[in-house]
C-alpha cells in the first residue's frame, strides 16, 4: 500500500499518513488532548517547523528518538506547548467574573458566617496564571474581613513553562485589556512596556505542574474545593476523557461546590451531577442537591427588530463578493440564492418544547446548540446538522450555528453547503478568523487557488487584530500564532 505524503515548501520535511497519526495518539496518551483528524492535517505545517526546530526529517525517527529518550515527557510537554494556546487574559469572560463576585462569593460567605472561615479554590489549566490572579483580586475586592479568612487558590497546568511563567506575574498590555485602569492603578506596577502584578496578589495563588490525566486529584489542605474554574480545557478532550475528568471533578469538590467552565463548553450528556445555574449572559455549574441564592438573572440586550429584520432579508450570496464566492467546488454549483430562502422565519419561542416544558427562543438556541455539540463530538453528524438547523430556525442570524453548520457539512461531505454556511458566517460576522481561513481551504483542496489565496490574505488580515497567543473563536485551541504559520 502506498502512503500518501504532504510535502511542505520551503523545507526537507515530509508528514507522512502513518507520521501524522502517530502525533496524534502521543498526544492523546500523553495528556488526553484529542485532535481529529482535520486538525492534525492543519496542524501539519506546524509540526513540520517543530521537527525541524529538533532537527528530524519526519515524525516516524522523532517519535522513534521518544521511545528511546529518558527525557520524554519534558520533549511531550514542550511539543504540547507549542501546539496549543498558553496565553490568556485577565478577567476573560468578565460576566463569568461577574457571578463569581456578585453571587457565589456571598453564597459561601454566607453559609459560612459562623463557621469555619475556609475558601479553597482550584483553577486547572490556569495557562499563564491571569485565571488565578483574577480570581485573587476579586476576593481581595469582595470578601470582607479578608484577614480573617484563609483563602487558598491552587493553579495548575501541564506546561512546566507557563507555570514558571505565571509565577513571575509579568504581563504585556493586551493580558491586561479586560482590567480597569483603576485596577491597574492599584495591582501592577509598570516596568519598561510590561505590567508586575503586586507582591499581596502573587502571594495568594499557589502554582504546580498538573496532568489531568492523572488518577490522584488534588485536594485542598482544609478538605474539598469550593470552587473549580476549568474554563477553555475541555474543549481540547474527547468525550470519555472529558466524562472522567468531570467525574474527578465531582469527587474533589464540596457537595455545595461550583465548577466553571468555558462559555461554550457543556455538560450536557457529559455528567449528571452538576446542575446548571443560566444568569442571562452565562452559566455556571453547581454541584448537585443544593439550590443558589440567587437574585434574578441579568438579560441579554436582544438586537433591535428593525435590526434584524434588516439583515434578514438581505441577500446573502449575491452581494459584492457573490460572483467571486459562488465557485462550484463539485459536480454541482453553489446556488446564489437569498439567505431567507434558506433559513425559514423565526419561530415563536411558544412553538418549541424541549422535555416536559416550554422554553423561550434563547434557552432553546442554548439547548440546540450544546446538542449539536455533544452529537457532532460522538461522530452524529446528520443529528448535530438537525440540531444547528433547529438554531437557525429560531435565529437565521447566529453565528455560532451557521459555523457549525458548516464544520458537520464538512464531516458529511457537503461541500458546497459547508461552503455556503461559512459564507453566511462571514456576511454575519466578517471577524470570524475561522470561517475564512476554512472557505480557503475548501477552496484550496477544489482547486480554486484565486479564491483560496483571497481568503488565505483576509485570515491574515483579520489575524493582525490579535495578539500572537490568542485563542480565536471557535478554533477549539488554534492561536494566532499557529494560524499565521499554517497560512
Amino acid at each position: 500500500m502506498v502512503e500518501t505524503e504532504k510535502t511542505l515548501e520551503n523545507t526537507s520535511v515530509t508528514l507522512s499518513v502513518t507520521g501524522i497519526r502517530l502525533f496524534q495518539e502521543l498526544i492523546l496518551d500523553y495528556s488526553g488532548i484529542h485532535l481529529d483528524e482535520a486538525k492534525c492535517s492543519s496542524l501539519a505545517p506546524v509540526i513540520s517547523r517543530y521537527l525541524l526546530k529538533k532537527n528530524f526529517n519526519s515524525f516516524e525517527k522523532y517519535y522513534r528518538f521518544l521511545r528511546r529518550n529518558s527525557h520524554t515527557e519534558v520533549e511531550i510537554r514542550e511539543l504540547i506547548s507549542y501546539v496549543t494556546i498558553n496565553e490568556t487574559s485577565f478577567f476573560r469572560n468578565p460576566a463569568q467574573f461577574t457571578v463569581f463576585k456578585d453571587h457565589v462569593l456571598p453564597d459561601i460567605t454566607t453559609e459560612r458566617f459562623n463557621k469555619k472561615q475556609n475558601l479553597k479554590i482550584w483553577s486547572a489549566g490556569c495557562a499563564t496564571g491571569e485565571e488565578p490572579y483574577s480570581i485573587a483580586i476579586t476576593i481581595r475586592e469582595k470578601l470582607p474581613f479578608l484577614e480573617k479568612w484563609n483563602v487558598e487558590i491552587l493553579a495548575t497546568d501541564i506546561d512546566y513553562n507557563v507555570i514558571k511563567k505565571a509565577e513571575k506575574g509579568i504581563y504585556n498590555r493586551r493580558a491586561l485589556r479586560n482590567v480597569s485602569g483603576s485596577r491597574q492603578e492599584k495591582y501592577f506596577s509598570k516596568v519598561g512596556n510590561q505590567y508586575e502584578l503586586n507582591q499581596n496578589v502573587r502571594e495568594m495563588v499557589t502554582f504546580r505542574e498538573f496532568n489531568l490525566k492523572q488518577a490522584a486529584y488534588p485536594i485542598s489542605g482544609e478538605g474539598n474545593w469550593d470552587i473549580i474554574f476549568c474554563r477553555n480545557v475541555i474543549i481540547y478532550f474527547d468525550r470519555d476523557f472529558t466524562t472522567q475528568i468531570v467525574d474527578n471533578f465531582s469527587q474533589c469538590l464540596d457537595e455545595k461546590g461550583f465548577l466553571f467552565l468555558g462559555h461554550s463548553e457543556t455538560l450536557l450528556g457529559i455528567s449528571e451531577m452538576f446542575s446548571m445555574v443560566d444568569f442571562g449572559n452565562t452559566h455556571i455549574y453547581k454541584k448537585k442537591n443544593d439550590v443558589i441564592n440567587e437574585t434574578p438573572p441579568v438579560k441579554l440586550k436582544q438586537q433591535s427588530k428593525s435590526i434584524r429584520s434588516e439583515y434578514a432579508n438581505r441577500d446573502v450570496l449575491s452581494r459584492k463578493t457573490s460572483k467571486r464566492n459562488g465557485v462550484a467546488l463539485t459536480n454541482g454549483s453553489l446556488a446564489n440564492k437569498s439567505f431567507v430562502s434558506k433559513t425559514k422565519k423565526p419561530k415563536n419561542a411558544n412553538d418549541f418544547n424541549v422535555g416536559a416544558g416550554t422554553v423561550d427562543g434563547k434557552t432553546l438556541i442554548n439547548y440546540y446548540l450544546a446538542k449539536g455539540k455533544s452529537a457532532a463530538d460522538t461522530g452524529n453528524y446528520a443529528s448535530a446538522s438537525e440540531c444547528y438547523q433547529k438554531v437557525l430556525d429560531v435565529d437565521p442570524l447566529c453565528v455560532e450555528a451557521h459555523f457549525f453548520m458548516a464544520l458537520v457539512s464538512e464531516n458529511l461531505s457537503e461541500i458546497d453547503r459547508a461552503v455556503e454556511a461559512y459564507q453566511k458566517t462571514i456576511y454575519i460576522d466578517e471577524s470570524c478568523v475561522l470561517a475564512h481561513f476554512n472557505l480557503a481551504r475548501l477552496y484550496r483542496l477544489a482547486g480554486n487557488q484565486r479564491d483560496a489565496v483571497r481568503e488565505y490574505k483576509n485570515t491574515v488580515r483579520k489575524l493582525q487584530q490579535f495578539s500572537e497567543d490568542e485563542e480565536i473563536k471557535f478554533s477549539g485551541g488554534f492561536s494566532v500564532r499557529l494560524i499565521n504559520e499554517i497560512c
